[in-house]
């Protein structure tokens, strides 16, 4: 993991097993980038990024675990298990452990059958949501394991990627080649499918402002080539042309806005080695089109493209706006 600010990287080669075989290896951080959940096969560990040393470790024998999340204040890791383990060996298809012990916390998360393919916290940390490799969406009180609401409506093949919006009201999913937008409140869709992809999305990230996804998916053909698009959230239009990512069998592909919404990044696993790719974010996009331009446009061309009835704003101060 690097530290974009200062330069840190933290490596977990040496004490996570199969690392090397990454189609295997789940990683999972605080918003605040202060910890990490590092899944690999059966075991599970905990690390602190400020100093690059382990929390906690847990190893657990039982079931082959499937996908993992931390808690937004990193004090709770999640872990879903696969269900075929868990037919054959028993124990729970969701575990809830406290970070910094490593300690199993006995809440139970019931209603939801099938291999658990993501799980995601809200962003207060209250509630839990998990999907399953059968398409199905459940939520539940992440202290009291209590099942919230009416299961999530439709039967829309979603099985790989979650983000919650940073406002809470809003959770992206994704399967196959679509992304829906779900009202947290309702449980309902909150607005048309997102359409673009050829390949199911494998990661899915909000702007800071809730009004941005990024999506990111790999090739299933090949594996070769990449590709990471950006949507508005409101209408459900995509922005611009797809980014590409090409660098020869990339995997484990993720994306994600900074906080502060100056960059985009995607990471992935390639033949080469890790690799971190970095766009312009959409807070740098009103000056990179600035930079572009000689002048504003003029009050006359404000009411012909925009509207008459908007007040006129000068988008780029330091430009001359024409008489």
């Amino acid at each position: 993991v690097w530290n974009l600010e200062d330069g840190r990287v933290t490596d977990f080669r040496e004490n996570v097993p199969h690392w090397e075989f990454s189609r295997d290896l789940q990683l999972a951080m605080t918003p605040d980038g202060r910890r990490a959940a590092v899944l690999s096969l059966n075991k599970l560990q905990v690390w602190d990024l400020h100093t690059g040393k382990p929390i906690s470790s847990i190893d657990d024998d039982t079931n082959i675990r499937s996908a993992t999340a931390v808690s937004p204040d990193g004090s709770r890791v999640v872990t879903g298990a696969s269900s075929s383990s868990v037919e054959k060996r028993g124990g729970r298809l969701i575990n809830l452990y406290d970070a910094d012990t490593g300690k199993q916390i006995d809440t139970k998360f019931d209603g939801l059958d099938g291999t658990i393919t993501a799980l995601r916290f809200s962003p207060d940390g209250r509630q839990l949501v998990a999907v399953n490799s059968k398409g199905a969406l459940r939520e539940w009180d992440a202290a009291t394991g209590q099942q919230i609401g009416d299961p999530w409506n439709g039967d829309l093949n979603v099985q790989g990627a979650l983000a919650f919006s940073p406002d809470g009201r809003l959770l992206a999913s994704a399967g196959r080649g679509t992304i829906w937008i779900w009202d947290t409140q309702t449980h309902r869709l909150a607005g048309k499918p997102l359409n673009g992809h050829n390949d199911p999305p494998s990661s899915l990230a909000f702007s800071s402002d809730s009004r941005l996804l990024v999506s990111g998916a790999t090739g299933s053909k090949d594996y070769k080539r990449g590709e990471v698009r950006i949507w508005d959230v409101a209408s459900g239009q995509q922005i611009g042309e797809p980014l590409p990512v090409v660098d020869g069998y990339t995997f484990l592909f993720r994306v994600a806005f900074s906080s502060d919404s100056t960059n985009i990044f995607a990471s992935g696993a390639t033949k080469k080695g890790s690799r971190v790719w970095q766009w312009p974010g959409p807070a740098r996009w009103p000056e990179l089109l600035c930079d572009k331009l000689s002048a504003n446009m003029s009050r006359e061309q404000w009411r012909q493209w925009v509207s008459p009835d908007i007040e006129y704003v000068v988008g780029c101060p330091n430009l001359p706006v024409p008489e």
